[in-house]
């Protein structure tokens, strides 16, 4: 039994969601341009929250001035590079 093509196409209108159910491109950048500006807000509101490019002059400042190594990020350090070093051990 063969269905004729306007058929077939007529059946897939009824099974999908129709044209008034989807949204159209103006309604998805709406909610997406929406979206952005929230997250900017949010991350403006945050103090922690600086650009790359800061936090970068904030770290060269204070590797020059001799305050960017201290005791507690040695021992971090050294702790991360002996788990690692652990972990690749093969058994012999």
């Amino acid at each position: 039994m063969h269905r004729k093509k306007g058929a077939r196409r007529s059946a897939r209108r009824e099974s999908g969601p129709s044209r008034e159910e989807e949204p159209d491109k103006d309604t998805h950048l709406r909610f997406a341009g929406r979206r952005i500006m929230l997250l900017r807000a949010n991350s403006a509101d945050r103090p922690d929250s600086i650009s790359r490019s800061e936090r970068i002059r904030r770290i060269k400042d204070q590797i020059r001035k001799g305050e960017y190594e201290t005791e507690e990020k040695l021992k971090i350090a050294i702790d991360r590079l002996i788990a690692d070093a652990l972990k690749r051990r093969t058994p012999d």
